[in-house]
């Protein structure tokens, strides 16, 4: 922690800026990146059964798709236990008080996560 600065409990904490994080060993780096397979490409685009999408329950334009037919998508392709998915929270969970229009008090959380997809070589 810096001089000066005093620690907010996270309860406490107003809307912060995103700070963005500098260069790191973890971003992609395209000259040594591998490329999927023609026969990758091919089962990756292959549409997904009608049965895993449903509508958004409250954002009408929007859909949802359930997660354990995008994990058997990528066991099908790359093998089971062959690729790897991590999530980083960039910046801590923030949060603002707020009153809507009707005169309701309304808290807003917000969180800045990154995930990355690996297929180890």
């Amino acid at each position: 922690m810096e001089l000066g600065k005093q620690r907010v409990p996270r309860k406490h904490r107003e809307s912060q800026p995103v700070r963005r994080k500098k260069t790191t060993k973890n971003q992609l780096n395209l000259k040594t990146m591998k490329t999927l397979t023609p026969e990758q490409l091919a089962k990756i685009a292959e549409p997904l059964p009608p049965e895993s999408i449903a509508p958004h329950p409250t954002k009408d334009n929007l859909s949802t798709i359930k997660g354990i037919f995008v994990t058997e998508r990528l066991n099908q392709v790359f093998g089971v236990g062959a690729w790897v998915v991590k999530t980083d929270l960039s910046s801590p969970i923030t949060t603002v008080h707020t009153t809507t229009n009707a005169g309701r008090e309304r808290i807003e959380y917000t969180a800045v996560a990154k995930t990355i997809f690996t297929v180890p070589a």
